[in-house]
């Protein structure tokens, strides 16, 4: 493939339909990320895919052939159900992916901590998206996950929080370029629900430009960030970006 890939109108519609391999749609998703261009495309055709399945709905069976309709019809559901499922959860990437960033001298999330505190039984799962090199809001990441699992000390196992770094945020766990390296390692010793995240691509990227990249022992790589973000979206996580 190439370094900046074009993608026709087929091979996106693929991307909604749901119908290339797991590694293809993770490059698709993280070209997303990067050009506004595209995850308007792709909106139009996941809002187009909507448009057909309302207009078109199941033609009437005849009776004697209920019980097969019955049968063929409960397994349609099931596989819309899924691809709905999917399409939503690509939805909200995109939507998040192409609002404006926030301004480096504000908290991550000034009304996001609020609305993932401790809430009786609630069970949290939350994850960070780190894509910038900027210190401070490097560290006021890091300051909004102590706040985060510090609010749930008394019951750690209420919430869940996974810190993902790609592109310049990456720098955040270099251990040859982080400010952050010594409390990072503090926090993964103090915090057995969080986990901080690398992904491989963005390594990748790097080595190909010549940079050796040395990461903090607590960093875990993972093969595609957007992928993991997408995953846990589809299963309800928060998610916040910095």
């Amino acid at each position: 493939m190439n370094k900046d890939p074009v993608y026709s109108d087929e091979q996106l519609q693929a991307f909604v339909d749901d119908e290339i391999a797991v590694s293809e749609r993770a490059r698709i998703i993280e070209a997303i990320s990067i050009d506004d261009a595209l995850a308007c495309r792709v909106c139009e055709l996941m809002q187009l895919k909507d448009s057909v399945r309302l207009a078109y709905r199941d033609p009437p069976q005849p009776r004697d052939t209920g019980s097969r309709w019955e049968a063929s019809h409960k397994a349609r559901f099931s596989i819309n159900a899924v691809a709905g499922v999917m399409l939503l959860a690509v939805g909200a990437l995109i939507g998040i992916l192409l609002q404006p960033q926030l301004n480096p001298s504000t908290p991550i999330a000034p009304n996001g901590l609020a609305q993932i505190a401790p809430a009786g039984d609630d069970y949290k799962h939350v994850i960070f998206h780190i894509s910038t090199a900027d210190p401070e809001r490097l560290e006021q990441a890091l300051d909004d996950a102590e706040a985060l699992l510090s609010s749930y000390r008394d019951e750690p196992e209420k919430v869940l929080l996974e810190v993902v770094a790609n592109a310049e945020g990456l720098t955040l766990l270099r251990e040859d370029a982080s400010p952050f390296a010594e409390r990072i390692h503090r926090m993964a010793m103090l915090y057995n629900n969080l986990s901080f995240l690398v992904c491989s691509r963005t390594i990748e990227k790097l080595k190909l430009k010549g940079i050796d990249v040395h990461l903090v022992p607590d960093a875990e790589v993972i093969p595609a960030a957007l992928e993991k973000i997408v995953d846990r979206l589809q299963q309800g996580w928060v998610y916040i970006r910095v």
